[in-house]
C-alpha cells in the first residue's frame, strides 16, 4: 500500500448478481522488501434497502408461462419473477372412439381458450374389450431359448409368443471346431489348453488332436528356453479347425488389425529347443495371426536346433506382423527341416513375406548346417508392403536349400496386382545351387492330379537332421465321392499315361498326359453300350480302347447313323465316329 496508512480503495461489487460471486485480495512485498506487515485491515460495506418498481408484466396462459419484471429505484437492480402457466379450461365436443383390446371407451375435449384437445376416458362402465387370442402358429427351440407359441389378437391383430413348455431349449452342442453345431455361437472354451496323449519322445510323441492339444503343445514348446535335454516330438492325429471359413469372413478391417472377431493364434516359439512336428498327413485349418510386434509369425515363430516340420498343411489361415517376418509354416529360421507340407491362405507383412517361410538361413558359414525345404507347394496370396521382400514360396532366402517346391500361379499376385516371386531376396553371400527355384503350376495342374504326381514320383527322399522323408506319400483322390482338389500327403497315388485329349474313340486329335489312380487307363475307357435308333448293340466281351484303334468294326453298319451316344465307364458323351 505504498507505506500509506488507513488509504481506502473503493471497490464495488454486482449489485445485479442472483448467484454467490468469489472475489480475492493480494496483499504482496515488493522492490526487494525483506518483510512485509499488515497490522490491521477494514473492509467496510453498504447494503441497499431496495424500492422496487414495478415494469413490464406479461401474463400466463394455459400454455406459456408469464412474468413479472421489477427495478429498484436507488440502485437500478432488476429482479424477474416467472408466473406459472394456468390450467386448461376444458369441454366436451362431442366426439368419442369405441372401446378397443387396449382401451376404454374415450370422448374428446377441447380447451375454450387455446383449442387444445384431448381423447379421455368417457367412463369406468366402458372399459377395455380385451384381447381374443388364437394360436396362430408355433416357433421351434433353440440352443438358449424355449420353442413359442404363437397367438393372434382376432380383433385387433395383435401377435404376442409365449414358451411353449413342451419344447425346451437344448443347449449348445460344440463341435470339435468350438462352434456349435446348431448355431453360430462358439464355446469360450474352446482355446483352453489341454494335455494330450504321449510323452513327447519319439517312441511316445504327443497326439494331437484337438484345438485344445494344439494350444496346450504351443505353451508347452514355449516353456523350454535351452536346447540341452531330449528333442520334443509331436504328431497330428485329427484334422483341427480353429476359426471356420477364416478367410471368406476375412475383410480388410481385419488385415492389420485384430478386431476379435477370430480366435486368435500366436505363433510356436520353441527358442532354441530341437521339436520334431509330423503333420502325419493332416490338416491345420482357420488359424489367425495379427501382430503388430512380433518379430517373425506363421504356424511357428522360428525353429533352430535341426528341428524339422514334415507331412502338415495349413490350410484357410491368416498370418500377418507389422515388424517381422511372416511365413506360412515357419515365420523365420536356420537350421530346420520342412518337408512334404504345404499353405494354403494369405500372408502379411512389411519385411520378408513367404508361402512357406519368411525367412530360411543357416547359422554357420561354413554350410554345415542351414534351413533345407523339399517336396513343399503353396497355394497362397502374399502380400506385403512396397519396400517388403515377397516370394510365393519364400521370403528371403539366406543359405538355404530348397528343392521340389510349387506354387499356385493364378492365385499369388499382390493387392496391386503384380507378379510375386518364388523366392523374394536371395542373400549372394550365402547362395548355392542347392537353393532351386520352385515351379509355378495353375489350378488345373493341381486339380487333375498332375502336381501330386510331380511330386510323389519327382520328389525327393532322404533324411535330414535325423529324421527320414519320402516323396512317394504324395497323393489325391481323383474320382468318386471322396474327390480331393489338391495333392495331400498319405493321399491315393496317382499315375499318368497318353491319351487323345479329342476324342475317347479315334486317335485323331491332340495327344497329352492324363492322370488317373490306377496304374492303367484300359478299365476307364470300356465300351458298355452303344444305343442307336432300332439298334440295342451290347457287346459280349466290352471293348477295350487302348489308344490306338482308330475305328470299332460292328455288325448292321448300315444302320448306324452319323451320331452315336457311347456310353463309357466313369465318362458319358457324344462322338461323331466312324463305327
Amino acid at each position: 500500500m505504498e507505506d500509506k496508512n488507513y488509504t481506502s480503495y473503493p471497490f464495488s461489487v454486482d449489485d445485479n448478481a442472483t448467484k454467490y460471486q468469489y472475489y480475492k485480495f493480494e496483499f504482496t512485498a515488493n522492490q526487494g522488501a525483506a518483510a512485509m506487515q499488515l497490522s490491521e485491515i477494514l473492509f467496510d460495506y453498504t447494503v441497499c434497502d431496495h424500492e422496487w418498481v414495478d415494469g413490464e408484466t406479461q401474463a400466463a396462459t394455459c400454455t406459456k408461462d408469464g412474468f413479472q419484471k421489477k427495478s429498484c429505484r436507488k440502485c437500478h437492480r432488476e429482479i424477474t419473477t416467472t408466473i406459472p402457466k394456468v390450467a386448461h379450461q376444458w369441454v366436451k365436443t362431442g366426439q368419442t372412439k369405441a372401446a378397443t383390446c387396449t382401451e376404454g371407451e374415450l370422448q374428446e375435449e377441447e380447451c375454450r381458450v387455446c383449442k387444445e384437445t384431448r381423447w379421455v376416458s368417457k367412463s369406468d362402465e366402458a372399459p377395455a374389450l380385451g384381447h381374443v387370442w388364437e394360436q396362430t402358429g408355433t416357433k421351434a427351440h433353440t440352443c438358449t431359448e424355449n420353442g413359442k407359441i404363437i397367438s393372434t389378437c382376432t380383433s385387433c391383430h395383435t401377435v404376442v409368443e409365449k414358451n411353449d413348455p413342451n419344447d425346451p431349449a437344448t443347449g449348445h452342442d460344440f463341435g470339435t471346431d468350438g462352434k456349435c453345431t446348431q448355431c453360430d455361437a462358439v464355446n469360450s472354451d474352446y482355446l483352453n489348453p489341454v494335455p494330450p496323449k504321449g510323452a513327447g519322445t519319439k517312441e511316445s510323441p504327443y497326439e494331437i488332436e484337438s484345438v485344445g492339444n494344439l494350444y496346450w503343445y504351443a505353451d508347452k514348446c514355449q516353456q523350454y528356453e535351452t536346447a540341452w535335454g531330449p528333442a520334443i516330438y509331436a504328431k497330428l492325429t485329427k484334422d483341427i479347425m480353429v476359426n471356420y471359413d477364416l478367410i471368406d469372413r476375412l475383410t480388410k478391417e481385419d488385415y492389420e488389425n485384430n478386431n476379435n472377431k477370430f480366435f486368435s493364434w500366436t505363433a510356436i516359439d520353441v527358442f532354441t529347443k530341437t521339436i520334431v512336428f509330423d503333420g502325419n498327413g493332416h490338416t491345420i485349418s482357420g488359424l489367425y495371426c495379427c501382430s503388430q510386434n512380433e518379430n517373425n509369425v506363421g504356424f511357428f515363430r522360428n525353429i533352430t536346433s535341426n528341428g524339422t516340420v514334415k507331412n502338415l498343411r495349413i490350410a484357410d489361415s491368416y498370418f500377418y506382423s507389422k515388424e517381422g517376418t511372416v511365413g506360412g509354416i515357419i515365420g523365420g529360421s536356420t537350421d530346420v527341416f520342412v518337408a512334404n507340407c504345404s499353405f494354403q491362405g494369405i500372408v502379411n507383412g512389411n519385411k520378408y513375406v513367404g508361402g512357406i517361410a519368411g525367412d530360411a538361413g543357416r547359422s554357420t558359414d561354413d554350410g554345415s548346417s542351414g534351413a533345407v525345404i523339399r517336396n513343399c507347394y503353396t497355394q497362397c496370396k502374399v502380400m506385403g508392403s512396397d519396400t517388403s521382400k515377397k516370394g510365393t514360396v519364400l521370403g528371403k532366402g539366406g543359405g538355404a536349400e530348397m528343392s521340389d517346391c510349387y506354387y499356385q500361379t493364378d492365385v499369388s499376385a499382390d493387392s496391386n496386382g503384380q507378379t510375386i516371386p518364388a523366392i523374394g531376396e536371395v542373400n549372394e553371400y550365402y547362395v548355392t545351387e542347392a537353393l532351386e527355384e520352385p515351379v509355378g503350376v495353375t489350378a488345373a495342374q493341381i486339380s487333375s492330379g498332375e502336381l501330386a504326381y510331380k511330386l510323389s514320383s519327382d520328389g525327393w527322399s532322404g533324411e535330414v537332421y535325423g529324421e527320414q522323408v519320402s516323396a512317394a506319400v504324395w497323393g489325391q483322390t481323383l474320382e468318386g465321392e471322396y474327390k480331393q482338389a489338391y495333392p495331400v500327403v498319405n493321399g491315393e497315388r496317382v499315375y499318368t499315361w497318353k491319351q487323345d485329349l479329342d476324342c475317347h474313340c479315334q486317335s485323331k486329335g491332340r495327344m497329352g498326359d492324363v492322370y488317373g489312380n490306377k496304374d492303367t487307363p484300359q478299365e476307364k475307357y470300356r465300351i458298355k453300350d452303344i444305343s442307336v435308333p432300332d439298334l440295342k448293340w451290347t457287346p459280349e466281351e466290352p471293348f477295350v480302347y487302348d489308344g490306338t484303334q482308330k475305328s470299332i468294326s460292328l455288325a448292321d453298319t448300315d444302320k448306324l447313323p452319323e451320331q452315336l451316344t457311347v456310353a463309357l465307364s466313369g465318362v458319358h458323351g457324344s462322338t461323331n465316329g466312324n463305327f
